[in-house]
């Protein structure tokens, strides 16, 4: 196993961080998570990704952190990666468990089988991302309730002129 110490310099959202490795400044995906899009700007910010950015900086930002298994790269050329934070506590089993990341199942990796459990327990509890009342502030999600409210009143309109209608045309 690779491991190497380093201080996290940037926090690009809650899965991807910028690190000092061996003296270049590298982007790194912590392998295993996958935390709701918040910078992407192809795609409208996620439901809960604003918090789980927020949250890898409170846990990861300007600390010295340590990489594990990090040789490998993904298709964008990011640095792949473990992240064991300074109390030699893994972060995404942190960012899993207090409901910020899904484990990420598209890539079978070490830690797959004690990832799925955490977001098993996650979900069962409704912690974070999986609260019932996670998204109700979101603005992607406050696009979708407009629309749907929008639909609604068109639906009671027609109703009520199909109403009118029928009762109106009994008169005559």
């Amino acid at each position: 196993m690779f491991a190497y110490e380093t201080k996290v310099t940037r926090i690009v959202d809650g899965d991807t961080i910028i690190v000092e490795l061996q003296g270049k400044s590298e982007k790194i995906r912590i392998i295993g998570i996958n935390t709701p899009e918040s910078v992407d700007p192809r795609r409208p910010v996620e439901c809960y990704g604003k918090e789980a950015s927020t949250r890898a900086k409170e846990l990861l930002y300007k600390k010295t952190v340590t990489l594990e298994n990090y040789q490998e790269r993904d298709r964008h050329g990011r640095v792949l990666g473990y992240v064991r934070m300074s109390d030699g506590k893994d972060f995404g089993e942190i960012m899993i468990s207090s409901g910020y990341a899904h484990s990420f199942k598209s890539y079978s990796h070490s830690r797959l089988a004690t990832y799925n459990k955490l977001e098993k327990e996650a979900r069962s509890n409704q912690v974070g991302l999986w609260a019932p009342d996670a998204c109700l502030n979101d603005d992607v999600t406050q696009d979708i309730l407009h629309q749907e409210r929008i639909t609604l009143i068109k639906q009671i309109i027609k109703i009520l002129e199909t109403f009118f209608r029928l009762f109106f045309w009994s008169w005559y």
